[in-house]
C-alpha cells in the first residue's frame, strides 16, 4: 500500500509543479508595452520587469516590486505578491492590499473587480474561461471579461483578456482597462522570462513618435485638452507619458 501511495504521489507531483510555471511574479519576467496617445496622436513604449532587487518587506509580508525602466533608471510601479493563482497588489497610500488578478476563475458570470485599489469597483462579465498555449509551448489559463458597469458607456466596454502568468493583455498594471476613441490606450507587445518569449503581439494603427523632453512638449489633460501655462495638481500627458503634477 505504501508503494502504491508513493507512486500516485509521484504521478501528481508534475501537475502540481506545472501550476507554478505560470506565476505572474518571477525574477527576470519582462513586459514590453506600447501606448497610444490621442492628442497629439503618437506612440510610446514602456518596459516593466521583476528583478533580483524586487523583493521587499511591508511589515512582515513579502512583496515583489515591479520596476519600470525609466530612461535607464528603475522606478517602482507596484508591489505584488501571489498565492495559489491569486495576485495581490499593495497600495502604500491606502496601507492595504487588494486582489488584483484572480486566475482561479473557471466559470462565466458577473464579477466585481477592484480597479487600481481605488475606492470604487467595476462590475464585469466573464465571457470565457479557457486555456491558451504560450509561445514556449506551455498551457496557461485565459480569462476574458467585459466591463458591464452601468456607469460606463458601452463604447468603452472592450474585452479585457487575462492570461495566467502574464496579466491583462492591455497592460500588466491594469487589471481592468478602458478604451479611448475605440482603441486601447495600451497594448502588451511581448512578455519574456529570461531568454524565453511567452507572448508576442504586433498592434497596428499607431503612428508618430512622442517627444522625449517634457520641457519642450505640450501638456494635455486626460480629456485631450491642451493645458496652457503651469498645470495645477493632477495627472497629465506630458511628452507622451502620464505624469503626476504635485
Amino acid at each position: 500500500m505504501t508503494f502504491i501511495f508513493i507512486f500516485i504521489l509521484l504521478l501528481l507531483l508534475p501537475t502540481q509543479m506545472s501550476g507554478q510555471e505560470h506565476s505572474f511574479i518571477e525574477q527576470g519576467k519582462t513586459w514590453h508595452v506600447k501606448g497610444r496617445v490621442l492628442y497629439p496622436p503618437c506612440e510610446l513604449e514602456e518596459t516593466y520587469c521583476f528583478t533580483e532587487e524586487s523583493d521587499t518587506l511591508v511589515g512582515d509580508v513579502h512583496y515583489m516590486r515591479l520596476f519600470k525602466d525609466n530612461d535607464g533608471s528603475q522606478e517602482t510601479s507596484g508591489l505584488f505578491r501571489e498565492v495559489d493563482g491569486v495576485v495581490y497588489r499593495y497600495y502604500p497610500e491606502h496601507e492595504k492590499e487588494y486582489v488584483f488578478y484572480d486566475f482561479t476563475m473557471e466559470s462565466t458570470g458577473s464579477v466585481v473587480i477592484s480597479w487600481q485599489g481605488k475606492t470604487w469597483d467595476y462590475l464585469c462579465e466573464v465571457t470565457e474561461a479557457s486555456m491558451q498555449t504560450l509561445l514556449d509551448g506551455s498551457q496557461a489559463r485565459r480569462i476574458e471579461m467585459k466591463l458591464t458597469d452601468p456607469s460606463y458607456d458601452e463604447t468603452y466596454s472592450e474585452i479585457n483578456v487575462w492570461i495566467e502568468g502574464i496579466g491583462n493583455l492591455l497592460h500588466p498594471l491594469l487589471n481592468v482597462g478602458n478604451m479611448w476613441d475605440g482603441a486601447p490606450i495600451y497594448t502588451v507587445l511581448s512578455v519574456t522570462r529570461g531568454n524565453d518569449v511567452l507572448y508576442r503581439n504586433t498592434p497596428t494603427g499607431i503612428s508618430g513618435t512622442c517627444a522625449t523632453k517634457d520641457a519642450e512638449s505640450p501638456t494635455y489633460d486626460l480629456q485631450g485638452r491642451k493645458v496652457e501655462g503651469k498645470p495645477s495638481r493632477g495627472i497629465y500627458i506630458i511628452g507622451g507619458k502620464k505624469r503626476v503634477v504635485e
